[in-house]
């Protein structure tokens, strides 16, 4: 007896201090720095009056460059010129900017070069995050989730109280980091507003580590444990019941993908109507539809098509605490991908290489190993011709962030040479936007391996730039984006079957290698066929236009619909 009272004793008083602290920094510190730090960040961007408004938004990663970036960018581009002329200006939170780091100038000349967004500075400031390692995961080898979730409301506090913080009149994330949304909501009384492109955690993550699968996120050690993986479990569980409450506390919640709001509607308790389930897909050239039985293709309600990003008018059984969950599909280049050479002999010449693109940033969920082996496991198919072999060439473009990522662009260099695929591959690091238009002007096939990738921005733009895509047969690619046209046919091709999502190493890469095998020995008007359809799925559904008019309609809902708000 002693001994539990002496544990709830050492836990009380802990969880005392905290929430005294939290109080006081309300009541007193928040109030009191608040209006300091308006004027000298509206002073910079040349205002005088303290009564201008600020939107925040929190992107510790801003200048990386990604798909996540482009949502940012369309996002803020949007907003200044549908804004302009109200008395409102933008901060990004982020870790780029600060002692020795870019430029705001040059922060903008790479989201103009990289993604060919152009900003406006007199209304944009950056507020620098100087202890960014707090979200990192190279800081946390153990317990990595819980380590950055605890570390992003220490750094999300360091945005709103720093040296350089700002509290803003509106919170919106863009990465993900639900676990500060309490924190904001509780010391600035402000609407928090969060686009999600993945849950930190979902039933997916759950399944693996209670079936005991080995992957990037479940190591081998663990997985081959019985006892680990039920510690492991029942962290996870108590995990993903923290981070829904965190989720609650936001207003509005964009979702990028059918698979991320399922799980993010889970998460918070939002139950959806039967939906009517319909169609299947294609895998490859030997499977007919009634036997691939891929995916069940959701029947889409008027207010979700033609704009993906207008919401369900009904969602039943909602709790009063529960946000509004909004399905916006990212922004993608459709318009200027879509000038690029449309059909097959336009792109590549009779004795030009075939190229297999690949475009994503090199992080271990990429799965960029896969790809490597895919290729090997092409050139020893006995059925693919000589002709091809010899012309077939892999082109893996991508961003690198930072010295992890550089270190695995050589680890992959490494892997090419072992598998004696080193002359057949072409690595290129940090692109600009001309020149991976350039790139996807000249490829045939678009190649992604990410596993549950939760959209795929990048499959959007192979198929837009008439790349044929192949992908993952899982989340986005699955259920979004690689859907037959109303005729039936395919707009892109996934690996492996869905009957084995989780398939080992060498089975995986075989399946895509497979299915490369199949689509560069499609004859070329059965190629244009796909990529003309491609193309208008892409168009049709994906465009910046759709984020736009989905974007500003969610903002009203976060603003409550004021004029001036």
């Amino acid at each position: 007896m002693t001994a539990l009272w002496s544990l709830g004793l050492s836990l009380a008083v802990p969880l005392l201090s905290i929430t005294l602290l939290l109080a006081s920094l309300r009541r007193y510190l928040i109030p009191r720095r608040s209006l300091a730090q308006r004027l000298r960040v509206l002073a910079r961007l040349g205002y005088t009056s303290p009564h201008i408004r600020i939107v925040g938004f929190f992107h510790p990663y801003c200048n990386a460059g990604g798909g996540g970036e482009r949502v940012l960018w369309t996002a803020l581009a949007c907003m200044q010129r549908e804004m302009k002329g109200e008395a409102v200006v933008f901060v990004v939170y982020t870790g780029d900017v600060g002692h020795g780091k870019a430029s705001k100038a040059e922060i903008l000349a790479k989201v103009k070069s990289r993604f060919d967004i152009t900003l406006s500075p007199s209304t944009l400031h950056f507020i620098p995050l100087e202890n960014r390692w707090l979200v990192e995961d190279s800081t946390y080898p153990r317990l990595t989730l819980l380590g950055q979730s605890a570390g992003s409301v220490l750094l999300a506090l360091e945005g709103l109280i720093g040296p350089e913080g700002c509290v803003p009149d509106v919170w919106i994330d863009t990465m993900g980091y639900a676990f500060a949304y309490p924190l904001v909501k509780f010391l600035c009384r402000i609407p928090v507003a969060s686009y999600t492109h993945y849950p930190t955690i979902s039933t997916d993550m759950l399944h693996r580590v209670s079936s005991r699968l080995s992957t990037h996120t479940n190591s081998t050690l663990i997985a081959s444990s019985r006892a680990l993986s039920a510690l492991k479990l029942a962290y996870y569980v108590v995990f993903a019941r923290v981070y829904s409450w965190s989720l609650r506390k936001a207003g509005v919640v964009w979702v990028n993908s059918s698979w991320t709001r399922g799980h993010v509607e889970g998460l918070v308790g939002v139950q959806r109507e039967e939906e009517e389930l319909e169609g299947e897909v294609l895998l490859d050239g030997g499977e007919e539809p009634s036997t691939t039985k891929l995916r069940q293709r959701r029947k889409l309600t008027k207010e979700e098509t033609p704009t993906p990003s207008s919401a369900p008018s009904r969602t039943p059984n909602r709790p009063t605490s529960a946000p509004r969950i909004r399905l916006l599909y990212p922004p993608c280049d459709t318009l200027h991908l879509s000038s690029l050479p449309h059909s097959t002999s336009s792109r590549i010449g009779s004795s030009d290489p075939i190229i297999i693109f690949s475009l994503a940033q090199f992080r271990p969920e990429k799965e960029h190993p896969t790809q490597l082996r895919a290729l090997a496991s092409l050139f020893s198919s006995s059925t693919l011709s000589p002709t091809l072999k010899e012309r077939v060439k892999l082109v893996c473009a991508g961003s690198v962030r930072n010295e992890a990522d550089a270190k695995r662009v050589e680890a992959l260099r490494a892997l090419a040479s072992e598998l004696g695929v080193q002359e057949k591959i072409e690595f290129v690091v940090n692109a600009e936007y001309g020149q991976i238009c350039e790139w996807m002007g000249r490829a045939s096939v678009g190649l992604h391996t990410m596993v549950d990738e939760h959209f795929g921005i990048t499959v959007v733009e192979f198929q837009a730039a008439g790349l044929i895509p192949l992908a993952h047969a899982t989340a986005g690619p699955l259920l979004d984006i690689l859907l037959p046209s109303p005729s039936g046919t395919p707009t892109g091709f996934l690996a492996p079957s869905t009957s084995s999502p989780s398939s080992s190493t060498s089975s995986l890469s075989e399946a895509f290698a497979a299915q490369l095998e199949y689509i560069v020995s499609l004859p070329t008007d059965e190629q244009d066929k796909i990529r003309e359809a491609a193309r208008s799925n892409a168009q049709e559904r994906f465009s910046v236009r759709r984020f736009e008019e989905g974007w500003m309609s969610g903002w009203r809902e976060v603003v409550g619909g004021k004029e001036g708000w």
